[in-house]
Order: structure tokens, then sequence, then C-alpha cells
């Protein structure tokens, strides 16, 4: 049984919705591995159900005491007003129940996340989740706090961390998700994939 499912994909692929998703369809077979960031929280989003929020200060506390298996930091520039966040994943124990749990991570984190399992014997997969750039956009339109320059900036951000290079060695299994099929088969797929892997 797969025990950690990574759900990759540039932003407004629709990562976030699909993992909501999976986690709403399959509660009994599935649970969340919780990241921390410093990004502020944003609306609808909870401390400690979408991400633990950290101030910057506590995360990089975090980072000096080795708690991270894998941590990013990413200049923004929101409203004008320049910032660094930081996302990362805590070191963790296989889980003793059959719950398959499921993160969100660039390519870059999903590597580090698959070679950190290896070395505790859980099995990982890693599922991208494609989607055009025109669909991509709108969605981030849609999000509170849309930011343009910040758009951009990821925009050519995920050109680099999503290159057939950086794919190489981590994607196990690459989903589209701009072809129709509702969140919950997208979901469905995703279980299918990792009872199977």
């Amino acid at each position: 049984l797969l025990m950690l499912l990574i759900l990759s994909g540039k932003s407004g692929s629709g990562k976030d919705i699909i993992t909501q998703t999976i986690l709403n369809h399959y509660p009994n077979a599935t649970t969340r591995l919780v990241a921390h960031t410093s990004r502020p929280i944003r609306l609808n989003e909870a401390n400690g159900k979408d991400y633990y929020f950290l101030t910057k200060e506590e995360f990089q506390s975090l980072i000096q005491k080795n708690r991270f298996i894998e941590y990013r930091s990413f200049q923004t520039n929101v409203n004008g007003i320049s910032d660094e966040w930081f996302y990362g994943t805590m070191k963790f124990q296989p889980l003793e129940q059959d719950k398959m749990r499921v993160v969100i991570k660039d390519l870059a984190g999903a590597k580090e996340l698959k070679e950190y399992c290896d070395s505790i014997g859980e099995i990982c997969a890693c599922i991208l989740i494609e989607v055009n750039e025109t669909v991509r956009t709108e969605r981030a339109k849609q999000r509170s706090g849309f930011d343009q320059i910040e758009w951009d900036r990821r925009l050519k951000t995920d050109e680099f961390d999503f290159s057939m290079e950086r794919q190489t060695g981590v994607v196990d299994y690459t989903i589209r998700n701009d072809e129709g099929l509702s969140l919950g088969d997208l979901a469905t797929k995703c279980i299918q994939i990792g009872m199977e892997f």
C-alpha cells in the first residue's frame, strides 16, 4: 500500500482543490501531510489544516534545529511589497494505520521527500498535474489577493522548476486537469494510481 502520495504542478494547476477533493472523498483512506509556511494565510485557509503558518523567525529557527526534510524560500512581490516566503516539510515517521498521506510539493521538494521515504521504508509516488497556461492564469485571477507582478514571477519560475530535466526520476505519473474531468474523477484517478503503485 502506498503511504505517501505527492501531488505536484505549476501554480494554478489545481493541485490544492484536487488534494482537498481526495481528502473529502476518501476520508477513511487518506490524511493530509501538513507542510509549514511563513507566507500569509489566505482567505478560507486554516492553520494546521492547509499549512502550519509560522513567522519567518519561527521557520528559520526550525531550519537551524534541522527539523525539515526539505524547505524552500521564494522571493515575492505582492502589492509592491517584497518579501521572502518559506515552505517546508517536517520530518515524520511511517504511519501505523493504513492511510495514505497526501501532500503538495514542487518537484525539488518531491525529490527530497521520495528520498526521505526511501530512507524510512515508506512507499511514495509523485503525480504531476498539468494544465494549459490560459486555464492556469484564469484560475489564479480567481484567487483572493491576485497580483499580476507575483503571477508573472510564478510563471517564469515554474518554467524552470517544472522542466523535463527536473521531472526525470521524480514524476511517476502525469494527469491533465484541463480535459473536462470532474474533481471527483481526478481524485479517484489519483487514489487509483496510489493503490496500484
